[in-house]
């Protein structure tokens, strides 16, 4: 009886060539990485995978399957950009091209969770419990997110862009503040 680390990496030193070359097949200059996650992913189901007849076509369906799921993204991704290129171009909400530099430099400097939870909160004008689903995450971690990235927002871009209603402790909002939807420069 072989031990499973000792199996797993017989099984990668005997398909890795192959699947590395099939993954830049498939995927170019990316290929390597989604190798690489197969092969982690296989691992770490490695009891199962193991007792398929080719261990090895897992591991590339899973190649196949990161590749969709990135080219998914990146559609989504490029239809939320061209929304959105076309909304600023309607509503001019942003005035001058220096202003909107300031903007992308700001959110640039923000974490991925935090540019995800203000584009969410404020582009898309989610609710907080929306943009914790859209997150996968609690509304806490979302209030969390979003108060970290207002402050680095308020920092770089100064109050008078981080005017948001929803966080104002005059107690004139809605009583469920994980349905208030919050714009900047919209009324809620």
């Amino acid at each position: 009886m072989t031990r499973p680390d000792a199996d797993f990496r017989l099984f990668y030193e005997t398909t890795a060539k192959e699947i590395y070359a099939f993954a830049y097949l498939v995927a170019g200059d990316k290929g390597e990485d989604f190798a690489a996650e197969a092969y982690s992913r296989a691992l770490a189901r490695w009891s199962d995978v193991s007792g398929y007849e080719r261990p090895d076509a897992w591991v590339r369906r899973v190649i196949v399957n990161l590749l969709v799921s990135r080219a998914r993204r990146e559609k989504v991704q490029q239809l939320f950009l061209q929304r959105t290129r076309k909304e600023l171009t309607e509503n001019d909400q942003i005035d001058n091209a220096e202003d909107k530099l300031l903007l992308q430099q700001a959110l640039r400097e923000l974490s991925p969770k935090q540019r995800a939870v203000i584009v969410l909160r404020y582009w898309s004008d989610l609710s907080l419990k929306e943009t914790a689903r859209a997150m996968g995450c609690s509304m806490s971690s979302v209030n969390a997110h979003l108060g970290r990235a207002r402050s680095k927002l308020e920092s770089a871009l100064g109050e008078a862009y981080i005017q948001d209603p929803a966080h104002k402790s005059s107690g004139s909002g809605p009583q469920d503040p994980s349905t208030q939807r919050a714009h900047p420069g919209r009324p809620t």
